[in-house]
């Protein structure tokens, strides 16, 4: 079947299920991983999702989140993240250690090797800001004092993730300690060409504007941001980080142009929402096996408990040390169960390499579907329960 023909069942398939969540006012991308769920099945993915096919979909997926973090940092507003940065760092801190001890714990217990247990640990540490952030934006609270403690401490979060893979693919090849300074050069190579983009694409911009073109502007600002989270990439950090920061610096090269920004923010939103997006969450649905999980009950369950109570946990015990209220920390610590990409690039990674077995690796993306699907759930009620909480 041709990349057309999927394009249009994928995105008819999200839209009609995002549809039907809505009406029964759930977020649509509930109803989105549903349909991927819903396009898994054996049936269906036996005759559609095959060879390139799946790999056409697993591109618009990761096309889908890059765009995501790219609206994202176009609209958050940076002086109101360092305001929030002493939260959000511990938030990422705590809610990272405290699940990665505990997977590694369940992991000994069940009786896999260090290696086996160390990933397994990994992927529960993980959150992922691409689903937590459409969340924020759809129930249109982004920009609050806790959405932006969200959001940071996730992007921080997914720093510590990079260095984790990292890591984990090392010990698994066998590679020295070397390989791991490396690592952190191209971390400061990175950074140090993200300083002169600061200073590089202002000058871009003030070119585009000075010729009026609306989609030359448009353009433009896509084609900068991807070049940013390609860089991002090469260096070993993924383009996620990338792009989150091409976000930031284009918001703020257009912050002299108000007009031209919120008619770019306007259609960009349009683009990535309606048409991009809804391929990554469709594509999560994609990854659930019940036929591998029922095998292996016991273990599943006890990944998907360990790896809430480890998110909450790490988030409430930061409690003495933040101006947040018990009710607020809880609710960042449903918000850091959130995940959705990078732990499934480290499963796999790993599965691939024969670090883990198939058992680890399902129960892995069952826990991402439940704990991608809670989060929208629990936040729509806990705000419309308590209006003010988001601050």
């Amino acid at each position: 079947m041709d990349e057309l023909t999927i394009t249009v069942i994928a995105l008819g398939a999200s839209v009609l299920f995002g549809e039907i969540a809505y009406r029964f006012k759930v977020p649509r991308v509930i109803g989105q991983m549903l349909a991927g769920i819903f396009l898994g099945l054996p049936l269906i993915a036996g005759s559609l999702f095959l060879g390139v096919t799946k790999e056409y979909i697993e591109f618009m997926a990761n096309l889908g989140i890059i765009f995501l973090l790219l609206l994202v940092g176009m609209e958050l507003d940076f002086k109101s993240l360092r305001k929030v940065s002493k939260d959000a760092g511990l938030v990422a801190f705590a809610a990272s250690i405290v699940p990665l001890l505990l997977g590694f714990a369940i992991g000994k217990l069940f009786g896999y090797s260090d290696i086996v247990s160390l990933v397994l640990g990994a992927a529960l540490s993980i959150t992922s800001e691409g689903t937590k952030a459409i969340v924020l934006l759809e129930l249109k609270v982004l920009k609050t004092r806790l959405g932006e403690i969200m959001l940071a401490s996730a992007v921080a979060d997914d720093l510590f993730e990079m260095l984790l893979l990292s890591i984990i693919i090392i010990i698994g090849q066998g590679q020295n300690v070397t390989e791991f300074g490396l690592v952190l050069l191209e971390i400061g190579g990175f950074f140090i060409i993200v300083f002169a983009a600061f200073k590089l694409i202002p000058i871009f911009i003030k070119y585009i504007h000075r010729k009026k073109s609306h989609v030359g502007m448009f353009s433009m600002v896509i084609l900068l941001s991807l070049i940013i989270a390609t860089i991002s990439q090469s260096f070993g950090l993924g383009p996620i980080i990338g792009a989150f920061i091409g976000g930031l610096i284009i918001q703020m090269s257009l912050s002299e142009y108000r007009e031209e920004e919120k008619e770019l923010m306007e259609n960009f939103k349009v683009m990535t929402l309606g048409f991009i997006a809804p391929f990554f969450f469709l594509n999560i649905g994609l990854q659930f096996s019940a036929q591998t999980i029922s095998a292996n009950l016991l273990l599943t369950v006890t990944v998907v408990i360990v790896a809430i109570l480890g998110k909450m946990l790490g988030s409430v015990i930061i409690k003495p040390f933040s101006d947040m209220s018990w009710k607020q920390v809880a609710l960042v610590g449903v918000a850091m169960n959130s995940r959705g990409a990078v732990e499934l690039v480290i499963a796999g990674i790993a599965l691939s390499q024969n670090l883990i077995p198939q058992e680890i690796f399902s129960s892995i993306v069952l826990m991402t579907i439940v704990t991608t699907l809670s989060f929208p759930l629990v936040l729509s009620y806990v705000i419309r329960r308590n209006p003010g909480i988001m601050g």
